[in-house]
């Protein structure tokens, strides 16, 4: 049987980092396809050191609010892939 039963896989919290945005630049992709690119100063997590992180597309550019300087909260989804979690400047109760 390829699925035992009673078995449980542990799942870690990712690691996460703190840095400071210092551009967002748009690329542009085979497809043609624009993603928004966030330059960060370089932090280390999970021993590998991080400079760029992917917004994905242009409702998570929008919902972060990200600005030259801002904050954010960085992780490695699946210990692979940079992802900002949360900007950490967003002053939108302002």
């Amino acid at each position: 049987n390829m699925r035992p039963r009673g078995q449980m896989a542990w799942k870690f919290d990712p690691a996460m980092g703190v840095t400071k945005v210092l551009d967002v630049r748009w690329q542009n992709g085979p497809t043609g396809r624009l993603t928004a690119v966030a330059c960060v100063e370089p932090v280390e997590i999970g021993g590998v050191t991080i400079v760029n992180v992917s917004l994905h597309n242009l409702s998570m550019f929008r919902d972060l609010r990200l600005f030259p300087g801002c904050r954010v909260l960085i992780s490695r989804r699946n210990d692979v892939i940079p992802y900002v979690e949360k900007n950490l400047d967003d002053n939108r109760d302002i």
